[in-house]
């Protein structure tokens, strides 16, 4: 996991920028286009323990600036 970081763009992982910026190169509308993404530094590391050590009880709020997994929705031009 590697921290967010939008200096001057963070393209090369799957961010939801970097997403929706792949999209629209492949010729998807920018209007069209929506994107959204989960993470918590804290479900991650449960995983890689035993969840009964880590703890179902846990909170495991959306931390966006450690983006797991990201999502996106997209239309393509009518036309094409």
């Amino acid at each position: 996991m590697i921290r967010y970081h939008p200096i001057p763009m963070d393209c090369t992982r799957w961010t939801e920028l970097g997403m929706a910026r792949f999209l629209e190169e492949a010729g998807f509308y920018r209007d069209h286009i929506q994107t959204g993404s989960w993470s918590n530094a804290n479900a991650v590391k449960a995983n890689m323990y035993r969840w009964a050590r880590a703890g179902w009880r846990r909170k495991f709020h959306n931390d966006k600036n450690f983006p797991v997994t990201v999502w996106a929705i997209a239309q393509k031009s009518l036309n094409q």
